[in-house]
């Protein structure tokens, strides 16, 4: 037991980095390295967090620890009104085939982008793109929802 959440996660930091000395590579290591980041995030430490979820990319793609780090620096960015820019690499990631994310996360992402840079069109065409090209995916009935709110 810890005395506080400070000292828990200062404690689960230790056993993370413990752990990435010790395999340096590798699964358990990149999955210690998402849960310091996580870490960071909490302390208010965004720049640490996002130098290790852009690491992680670089290490990673086509696995989760990969798609993880990729949409957390969406929501990093998207934090820090970088909407333009997201709205850039998501269009060329769907172009170009991401190695991160899969097609109908990026339509999701796109399409949310586009809605809160009032690009409502955009957004509606992306929204219907990934309930057409889609039917399947756990995101249909999120953007069935805000189809029908921007009509």
């Amino acid at each position: 037991t810890f005395s506080n959440e400070d000292e828990r996660a200062a404690v689960a930091r230790d056993r993370c980095q413990a752990l990435i000395d010790e395999r340096g590579s590798g699964a358990a290591a990149d999955v210690a390295r998402v849960y310091i980041a996580g870490l960071h995030v909490a302390a208010g430490e965004i720049d640490e967090a996002r130098i290790l979820w852009e690491e992680l990319l670089d290490r990673n793609s086509g696995n989760a620890i990969a798609s993880g780090a990729r949409l957390n620096l969406i929501n990093l960015d998207r934090q820090d009104g970088r909407l333009e820019e997201i709205a850039e690499s998501l269009q060329q990631e769907l172009a170009d085939g991401s190695e991160w994310l899969p097609q109908d996360l990026l339509l999701y992402e796109l399409a949310v982008t586009l809605e809160e840079l009032g690009r409502g069109e955009e957004a509606e065409a992306n929204f219907q793109r990934l309930m057409d090209d889609h039917p399947g995916s756990p995101y249909v009935g999120e953007a069935r929802q805000r189809l029908a709110s921007l009509s």
